[in-house]
C-alpha cells in the first residue's frame, strides 16, 4: 500500500498488481480471494496508510506516491 500503486476510492488495475488480478477474476465470476476487498473501503486503514507515508517522507524514506 506504501508503494503508491493503490489510491481511495481507485479501483487497481489487473497489470499493475495482485489485488487488481484477482478484483477482475471477481468481475469474470472466477473463483478468488483478496485481502484488499477487506480494506478497500475501511476509512481507517486509508487514514493509517495516510500517516505511514507522511512518517515515511519525513523519515527519507523511499516513497514514490
Amino acid at each position: 500500500m506504501l508503494t503508491g500503486k493503490f489510491k481511495r476510492g481507485v479501483s487497481p488495475e489487473a497489470s499493475d498488481s495482485r489485488a487488481g488480478y484477482m478484483a477482475d477474476l471477481k468481475k469474470q465470476g472466477k473463483a478468488e480471494w483478496s485481502t484488499y476487498d477487506e480494506v478497500k473501503d475501511r476509512e481507517d486503514y486509508w487514514n493509517l496508510v495516510a500517516i505511514l507515508k507522511r512518517i515515511a517522507k519525513g523519515k527519507g524514506g523511499y516513497y514514490k506516491g
